[in-house]
Protein backbone atom coordinates (compact mmCIF):
# COMPACT_ATOMS: atom_id res chain seq x y z
CA UNK A 1 0.00 0.00 0.00
CA UNK A 2 3.10 2.18 -0.17
CA UNK A 3 2.84 3.17 3.51
CA UNK A 4 5.16 3.16 6.51
CA UNK A 5 4.92 1.57 9.95
CA UNK A 6 7.09 1.74 13.06
CA UNK A 7 7.31 1.74 16.84
CA UNK A 8 8.95 4.02 19.41
CA UNK A 9 9.53 2.05 22.58
CA UNK A 10 11.35 2.27 25.93
CA UNK A 11 11.81 -0.51 28.52
CA UNK A 12 9.29 -0.35 31.37
CA UNK A 13 7.80 2.86 29.91
CA UNK A 14 5.60 1.78 27.04
CA UNK A 15 5.44 2.02 23.27
CA UNK A 16 4.00 4.27 20.60
CA UNK A 17 3.03 2.46 17.39
CA UNK A 18 2.52 4.49 14.24
CA UNK A 19 1.72 3.95 10.61
CA UNK A 20 1.25 6.15 7.55
CA UNK A 21 -1.06 5.20 4.64
CA UNK A 22 -1.57 7.22 1.45
CA UNK A 23 -5.39 7.25 1.44
CA UNK A 24 -7.81 9.53 -0.30
CA UNK A 25 -10.08 11.68 1.85
CA UNK A 26 -13.79 11.02 1.31
CA UNK A 27 -15.71 14.32 1.11
CA UNK A 28 -18.22 15.00 3.84
CA UNK A 29 -16.71 12.59 6.40
CA UNK A 30 -15.43 13.45 9.90
CA UNK A 31 -11.70 12.83 9.70
CA UNK A 32 -10.80 13.88 13.22
CA UNK A 33 -11.46 10.62 15.08
CA UNK A 34 -12.43 7.11 14.06
CA UNK A 35 -15.21 5.21 15.76
CA UNK A 36 -12.63 3.18 17.62
CA UNK A 37 -11.33 6.31 19.30
CA UNK A 38 -8.05 6.35 17.36
CA UNK A 39 -6.73 9.74 16.34
CA UNK A 40 -6.64 10.28 12.58
CA UNK A 41 -4.32 13.08 11.46
CA UNK A 42 -3.95 13.54 7.70
CA UNK A 43 -0.60 14.90 6.57
CA UNK A 44 -0.77 18.49 5.43
CA UNK A 45 0.38 19.38 1.95
CA UNK A 46 4.11 18.83 1.61
CA UNK A 47 4.55 17.32 5.11
CA UNK A 48 6.90 14.34 5.27
CA UNK A 49 6.12 11.33 7.41
CA UNK A 50 9.59 11.61 8.95
CA UNK A 51 8.62 14.95 10.50
CA UNK A 52 5.49 13.43 11.99
CA UNK A 53 7.49 10.53 13.41
CA UNK A 54 9.95 12.96 14.99
CA UNK A 55 7.05 14.81 16.60
CA UNK A 56 5.64 11.54 17.92
CA UNK A 57 9.04 10.66 19.34
CA UNK A 58 9.28 13.99 21.16
CA UNK A 59 5.79 13.61 22.64
CA UNK A 60 6.52 10.04 23.71
CA UNK A 61 9.83 11.03 25.28
CA UNK A 62 8.17 13.80 27.30
CA UNK A 63 5.61 11.39 28.74
CA UNK A 64 8.18 8.77 29.66
CA UNK A 65 10.63 11.02 31.56
CA UNK A 66 11.27 9.47 34.98
CA UNK A 67 10.64 11.59 38.06
CA UNK A 68 13.88 12.91 39.57
CA UNK A 69 12.76 13.55 43.17
CA UNK A 70 15.10 16.53 43.63
CA UNK A 71 14.98 19.71 45.69
CA UNK A 72 15.77 22.60 43.35
CA UNK A 73 16.53 26.24 44.11
CA UNK A 74 15.04 28.24 41.22
CA UNK A 75 16.56 31.72 41.00
CA UNK A 76 14.50 33.85 38.59
CA UNK A 77 13.15 37.39 38.85
CA UNK A 78 10.46 37.26 36.14
CA UNK A 79 7.06 35.99 37.28
CA UNK A 80 6.19 34.36 33.96
CA UNK A 81 9.53 32.55 33.75
CA UNK A 82 9.12 31.48 37.38
CA UNK A 83 5.77 29.90 36.61
CA UNK A 84 7.00 28.08 33.50
CA UNK A 85 10.10 26.70 35.20
CA UNK A 86 8.16 25.77 38.33
CA UNK A 87 5.60 23.80 36.34
CA UNK A 88 8.32 22.02 34.39
CA UNK A 89 10.04 21.05 37.62
CA UNK A 90 6.76 19.73 39.03
CA UNK A 91 6.20 17.72 35.85
CA UNK A 92 9.53 15.91 36.26
CA UNK A 93 9.03 15.24 39.96
CA UNK A 94 11.09 18.03 41.51
CA UNK A 95 10.30 20.36 44.39
CA UNK A 96 11.17 24.01 43.70
CA UNK A 97 12.01 26.83 46.09
CA UNK A 98 11.97 30.21 44.35
CA UNK A 99 14.35 33.13 44.90
CA UNK A 100 13.82 36.37 42.98
CA UNK A 101 17.46 37.49 42.94
CA UNK A 102 20.94 36.31 43.86
CA UNK A 103 20.99 37.77 47.37
CA UNK A 104 17.80 35.93 48.29
CA UNK A 105 19.28 32.78 46.76
CA UNK A 106 22.35 33.05 48.99
CA UNK A 107 20.15 33.35 52.07
CA UNK A 108 18.11 30.29 51.09
CA UNK A 109 21.23 28.34 50.15
CA UNK A 110 22.70 28.80 53.63
CA UNK A 111 19.50 27.61 55.30
CA UNK A 112 18.50 24.62 53.19
CA UNK A 113 20.11 21.80 51.21
CA UNK A 114 19.41 21.66 47.48
CA UNK A 115 20.36 19.05 44.93
CA UNK A 116 20.84 21.70 42.25
CA UNK A 117 20.30 25.37 41.45
CA UNK A 118 18.70 26.77 38.30
CA UNK A 119 20.20 30.26 38.05
CA UNK A 120 19.00 33.12 35.89
CA UNK A 121 21.94 35.31 34.93
CA UNK A 122 20.55 38.86 34.74
CA UNK A 123 18.59 39.91 37.85
CA UNK A 124 18.26 42.99 40.08
CA UNK A 125 19.96 43.29 43.50
CA UNK A 126 22.52 40.55 42.70
CA UNK A 127 22.89 38.82 39.35
CA UNK A 128 23.45 35.11 38.80
CA UNK A 129 27.16 35.48 38.05
CA UNK A 130 27.92 37.11 41.41
CA UNK A 131 25.58 34.79 43.29
CA UNK A 132 27.44 31.80 41.87
CA UNK A 133 30.81 33.24 42.93
CA UNK A 134 29.51 33.78 46.46
CA UNK A 135 28.09 30.26 46.67
CA UNK A 136 31.39 28.73 45.56
CA UNK A 137 33.25 30.75 48.21
CA UNK A 138 30.81 29.58 50.90
CA UNK A 139 31.35 25.98 49.82
CA UNK A 140 35.12 26.36 50.03
CA UNK A 141 35.00 28.12 53.39
CA UNK A 142 32.61 25.67 55.04
CA UNK A 143 33.74 22.46 53.36
CA UNK A 144 30.38 21.93 51.70
CA UNK A 145 29.70 19.55 48.85
CA UNK A 146 29.63 21.43 45.54
CA UNK A 147 26.03 22.05 44.47
CA UNK A 148 25.47 21.92 40.70
CA UNK A 149 24.45 25.31 39.30
CA UNK A 150 22.80 25.42 35.88
CA UNK A 151 22.51 28.75 34.08
CA UNK A 152 19.18 29.81 32.59
CA UNK A 153 19.81 32.59 30.11
CA UNK A 154 18.21 34.23 27.11
CA UNK A 155 21.66 35.14 25.77
CA UNK A 156 22.25 32.49 23.13
CA UNK A 157 25.39 34.30 21.98
CA UNK A 158 28.97 33.26 21.43
CA UNK A 159 30.98 33.22 24.65
CA UNK A 160 28.03 33.08 27.04
CA UNK A 161 28.60 29.42 27.88
CA UNK A 162 32.27 30.09 28.62
CA UNK A 163 31.26 33.07 30.79
CA UNK A 164 28.89 31.11 33.02
CA UNK A 165 31.35 28.23 33.39
CA UNK A 166 34.14 30.66 34.29
CA UNK A 167 32.24 32.01 37.32
CA UNK A 168 31.65 28.48 38.64
CA UNK A 169 28.43 27.26 37.06
CA UNK A 170 28.28 23.68 35.84
CA UNK A 171 25.96 23.81 32.85
CA UNK A 172 24.06 26.16 30.56
CA UNK A 173 20.51 26.23 29.17
CA UNK A 174 19.01 28.87 26.89
CA UNK A 175 15.45 30.12 27.23
CA UNK A 176 12.86 29.03 26.40
CA UNK A 177 13.81 25.79 28.14
CA UNK A 178 12.05 22.57 27.12
CA UNK A 179 11.00 19.91 29.60
CA UNK A 180 13.49 17.43 28.14
CA UNK A 181 16.35 19.94 28.34
CA UNK A 182 15.83 20.73 32.02
CA UNK A 183 15.33 17.06 32.84
CA UNK A 184 18.53 16.06 31.02
CA UNK A 185 20.59 18.85 32.60
CA UNK A 186 19.43 18.02 36.13
CA UNK A 187 19.94 14.31 35.60
CA UNK A 188 23.45 14.80 34.22
CA UNK A 189 24.58 17.23 36.92
CA UNK A 190 23.08 15.49 39.97
CA UNK A 191 23.85 11.84 39.23
CA UNK A 192 27.05 11.74 41.31
CA UNK A 193 25.90 13.45 44.51
CA UNK A 194 22.13 12.90 44.53
CA UNK A 195 22.23 10.02 46.99
CA UNK A 196 24.49 11.70 49.57
CA UNK A 197 22.66 15.03 49.51
CA UNK A 198 19.23 13.45 49.72
CA UNK A 199 20.31 11.55 52.82
CA UNK A 200 21.15 14.82 54.57
CA UNK A 201 24.85 13.96 54.81
CA UNK A 202 26.19 16.19 52.10
CA UNK A 203 29.93 16.59 52.42
CA UNK A 204 30.38 14.21 55.36
CA UNK A 205 32.21 11.62 53.30
CA UNK A 206 33.81 13.98 50.81
CA UNK A 207 37.56 14.17 51.53
CA UNK A 208 37.91 17.37 49.51
CA UNK A 209 35.46 19.15 51.83
CA UNK A 210 37.29 18.39 55.08
CA UNK A 211 39.25 21.09 56.90
CA UNK A 212 42.28 18.79 56.92
CA UNK A 213 43.31 16.03 54.55
CA UNK A 214 43.92 13.18 56.97
CA UNK A 215 45.58 11.03 54.32
CA UNK A 216 48.26 13.69 53.75
CA UNK A 217 48.84 14.00 57.49
CA UNK A 218 49.06 10.23 57.92
CA UNK A 219 51.68 10.10 55.18
CA UNK A 220 53.67 12.93 56.79
CA UNK A 221 53.61 11.14 60.14
CA UNK A 222 55.46 8.24 58.56
CA UNK A 223 58.33 10.40 57.34
CA UNK A 224 61.51 10.54 59.45
CA UNK A 225 64.63 12.66 59.25
CA UNK A 226 68.30 11.69 59.22
CA UNK A 227 68.26 10.98 62.96
CA UNK A 228 65.17 8.77 62.54
CA UNK A 229 62.87 11.27 64.27
CA UNK A 230 59.53 12.30 62.77
CA UNK A 231 59.68 15.42 60.62
CA UNK A 232 56.03 16.40 61.22
CA UNK A 233 56.64 18.70 64.24
CA UNK A 234 59.37 20.64 62.44
CA UNK A 235 57.36 20.74 59.20
CA UNK A 236 54.23 22.12 60.85
CA UNK A 237 56.16 24.73 62.84
CA UNK A 238 57.65 25.90 59.55
CA UNK A 239 54.19 25.98 58.01
CA UNK A 240 52.76 28.08 60.84
CA UNK A 241 55.43 30.76 60.30
CA UNK A 242 55.42 30.57 56.52
CA UNK A 243 51.63 30.68 56.11
CA UNK A 244 51.32 33.66 58.46
CA UNK A 245 53.91 35.53 56.39
CA UNK A 246 52.13 34.68 53.14
CA UNK A 247 48.78 35.76 54.56
CA UNK A 248 50.27 39.13 55.51
CA UNK A 249 51.73 39.46 52.01
CA UNK A 250 48.34 38.73 50.45
CA UNK A 251 46.78 41.45 52.59
CA UNK A 252 49.45 43.95 51.53
CA UNK A 253 49.14 43.08 47.83
CA UNK A 254 45.38 43.63 48.06
CA UNK A 255 46.00 47.05 49.60
CA UNK A 256 48.48 47.85 46.82
CA UNK A 257 46.15 46.45 44.12
CA UNK A 258 49.07 44.38 42.82
CA UNK A 259 47.40 41.43 41.13
CA UNK A 260 50.69 39.91 39.94
CA UNK A 261 52.18 39.62 43.42
CA UNK A 262 48.78 38.68 44.84
CA UNK A 263 48.51 35.76 42.44
CA UNK A 264 52.01 34.58 43.37
CA UNK A 265 51.40 34.78 47.13
CA UNK A 266 48.00 33.04 46.84
CA UNK A 267 49.61 30.29 44.79
CA UNK A 268 52.36 29.83 47.39
CA UNK A 269 49.89 29.64 50.27
CA UNK A 270 47.79 27.18 48.27
CA UNK A 271 50.78 24.96 47.60
CA UNK A 272 52.18 24.91 51.13
CA UNK A 273 48.73 24.40 52.69
CA UNK A 274 47.87 21.45 50.47
CA UNK A 275 51.28 19.91 51.12
CA UNK A 276 50.76 19.99 54.88
CA UNK A 277 47.15 18.78 54.92
CA UNK A 278 45.29 22.10 54.92
CA UNK A 279 43.01 21.09 52.06
CA UNK A 280 40.16 23.54 52.54
CA UNK A 281 42.47 26.52 52.95
CA UNK A 282 44.50 25.42 49.94
CA UNK A 283 41.40 25.13 47.78
CA UNK A 284 40.19 28.60 48.74
CA UNK A 285 43.62 30.02 47.96
CA UNK A 286 43.23 28.51 44.51
CA UNK A 287 40.03 30.51 44.05
CA UNK A 288 41.85 33.69 45.09
CA UNK A 289 44.72 32.87 42.74
CA UNK A 290 42.27 32.68 39.84
CA UNK A 291 40.61 35.96 40.85
CA UNK A 292 44.02 37.64 40.86
CA UNK A 293 44.90 36.11 37.50
CA UNK A 294 41.65 37.53 36.11
CA UNK A 295 42.43 40.95 37.59
CA UNK A 296 39.32 40.81 39.79
CA UNK A 297 40.45 42.60 42.94
CA UNK A 298 36.90 43.02 44.25
CA UNK A 299 36.44 39.26 44.15
CA UNK A 300 39.84 38.68 45.77
CA UNK A 301 38.95 41.01 48.65
CA UNK A 302 35.72 39.12 49.28
CA UNK A 303 37.66 35.86 49.35
CA UNK A 304 40.23 37.30 51.76
CA UNK A 305 37.45 38.03 54.28
CA UNK A 306 36.90 34.24 54.43
CA UNK A 307 40.58 33.36 54.10
CA UNK A 308 41.74 34.89 57.39
CA UNK A 309 39.35 32.98 59.71
CA UNK A 310 39.88 29.80 57.70
CA UNK A 311 43.65 30.15 58.18
CA UNK A 312 43.12 30.47 61.95
CA UNK A 313 40.95 27.35 61.99
CA UNK A 314 43.49 25.41 59.92
CA UNK A 315 46.40 26.38 62.16
CA UNK A 316 44.41 25.46 65.28
CA UNK A 317 43.46 22.08 63.83
CA UNK A 318 47.05 21.34 62.78
CA UNK A 319 48.31 22.42 66.20
CA UNK A 320 45.87 20.00 67.84
CA UNK A 321 47.13 17.28 65.51
CA UNK A 322 50.70 18.16 66.44
CA UNK A 323 49.95 18.09 70.18
CA UNK A 324 48.37 14.68 69.82
CA UNK A 325 51.37 13.45 67.85
CA UNK A 326 53.72 14.61 70.59
CA UNK A 327 51.87 12.73 73.34
CA UNK A 328 53.74 9.62 74.49
CA UNK A 329 52.26 6.38 73.23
Amino acid sequence: MNGNVGVISSPESGSTFWFELPLQIVPGQNHGRAASGLSISPLSSGEQYGNRVASLARDHKTHELPHLNLDILLVEDNGVNQMVAHEILKKIGCRATIAEHGLEALDLYEKQKFHAILMDCLMPVMDGYQATREIRILEMKNGMTRTPIIALTANAISGEREKVLAVGMDDYLTKPCRVQDIHAALLKNTMQNHSTQASGKAGDDNPGSALLDQQVLDDLMQLKGADNTPILPTLLEMYFDNSATLLAEISQHLTDSDTGKLMSAAHSLKSVSLSTGGSRLGNLCGVMEKAARDGNLQEAKRIFAHLEPLHRDTVAALQACLDMHRQPA
